[in-house]
């Protein structure tokens, strides 16, 4: 009887640690201001973009996911300078900001709240969009000078899947 206890708890406490390391082989991407996971190395790309503020360089970082068979469709990062008459009143800017999200992914607001990385602030905010059949969960943050935003989307069904918050949990400010 003691043998088939044991036996359990070590088959217990293996899958917990399994459950643990599943993160550990995902793509570190490591940059001078920054450090973000990804399931695999991301493509990068620089794009200039259009805000209220004038045309800023925006820095992107994507990764698709290879089949339909996984929980998430895309995991995005991206960052760019914030012109300086932007930043004096942060509300505004994650106004815009999410205005924008809505706008260009031609979404509806599901939810939005505040929240921050450390002393950094930001945002978290879900969007639905083509007919409520994806999710797009994002965080965005001010970090001194700079936005930067993380974006995975999945099917709604996927919604609240763990691999979301591994993704948001990955990112680190230097």
């Amino acid at each position: 009887m003691n043998k088939i206890k044991i036996i359990s708890l070590i088959t217990g406490l293996s899958l917990v640690c399994l459950s643990f390391n599943i993160q550990t082989d995902w793509y570190v991407l490591d940059s001078p201001n920054f450090k973000v996971s990804f399931p695999e190395k991301p493509i990068e790309e620089k794009k200039n973009m259009q805000t209220l503020a004038g045309e800023v360089e925006a820095n992107t970082f994507t990764y698709n996911a290879k089949s339909l068979d996984q929980l998430n469709l895309r995991y995005h990062f991206s960052y760019n300078e914030i012109p300086k008459n932007s930043l004096s009143e942060e509300k505004k800017f994650f106004d815009a900001a999410i205005a924008g999200s809505v706008r260009n992914h031609k979404a509806i607001l599901i939810s939005e709240k505040a929240i921050s990385l450390g002393v950094y602030s930001g945002r978290e905010v879900k969007l639905s969009f083509n007919n409520d059949q994806i999710i797009a969960n994002m965080r965005m943050y001010i970090v001194k000078n700079k936005y930067c935003g993380l974006i995975v989307y999945c099917p709604k069904e996927n919604d609240g899947n763990s691999k979301i918050n591994d993704f948001f949990n990955s990112f680190q400010v230097k």
